[in-house]
């Protein structure tokens, strides 16, 4: 645990000589099967700053901070269980900006402060687009989604976003929209809320449901949460990858 300043990420997968938008291959690495607890040394809990790689079937529990995907394209964050059972709003869930990301089957439970957050684009971060965002559960946070922070007066929104089959719970707000500009050529499917009306962008279309039905889909749905004994070298879990392991 460090200060609350930057360097202290819990993992980070980062290029030499990384900018906003990285150059070069994408790199194949794969964070998979860990269990996060309390783990509050910074802001980013996950932070990748190269391109390709995978996050995939990590449990994270009241830990101060998010999965970002700060400088980087092409990545998968998927399967993913983020729960918050005791101090509101220290989790931020899954913060996302470049191109081509794919969030696919994330659950997200507790009073965090948001679930989903995407950033505009602006000098120092790269502008969301062309990413899916699917079949996620979001449930208890302040802001299910976020969209279009940033800081600089002229800033590029997102565009050419694919959302589907999302259940989206928000407590405050469904969407909490702070950017300047609305989303470009965004994609809504068949995404699902308890609060239809309660969103700061009034025309992307929300399907309605009670509590209840949001419950059954959580009991239904909801990833297998990863304890302790799941993890490390004994761990159920534990897999010894080959060195040019491939990941489908």
């Amino acid at each position: 645990k460090g200060p609350n300043g930057n360097g202290y990420e819990t993992i980070q997968i980062y290029t030499i000589e990384n900018n906003t938008v990285p150059l070069g291959v994408d790199q194949n690495n794969s964070i998979d099967h860990n269990l996060f607890e309390h783990c509050n040394g910074e802001a980013e809990i996950i932070s990748i700053k190269s391109n390709g790689n995978r996050v995939t079937n990590n449990t994270i529990i009241d830990s101060k901070g998010q999965i970002i995907l700060r400088q980087c394209s092409n990545t998968i964050i998927k399967n993913n269980t983020i729960l918050v059972t005791g101090q509101e709003y220290i989790s931020t869930g899954i913060r996302i900006q470049g191109k081509n990301q794919k969030i696919v089957n994330n659950v997200m439970i507790g009073p965090m402060y948001t679930g989903l957050t995407f950033h505009d684009g602006q000098s120092n971060y790269a502008r969301v687009q062309d990413t899916l965002i699917d079949s996620n559960i979001i449930s208890g946070a302040r802001y299910a989604l976020r969209i279009g922070i940033g800081d600089e007066k002229n800033r590029l929104p997102i565009i050419n976003t694919k959302f589907q089959n999302n259940v989206l719970d928000g407590i405050e707000k469904t969407i909490k929209y702070d950017g300047t500009e609305l989303p470009v050529n965004t994609i809504w499917i068949n995404n699902q809320s308890t609060s239809t009306k309660n969103s700061d962008i009034s025309q992307i279309p929300l399907t309605e449901l009670n509590n209840l039905e949001i419950k059954k889909i959580k009991d239904k749905k909801s990833l297998q949460q990863l304890m302790k004994s799941d993890v490390g070298p004994k761990g159920s879990f534990h897999v010894n990858y080959p060195k040019q392991a491939t990941l489908n």
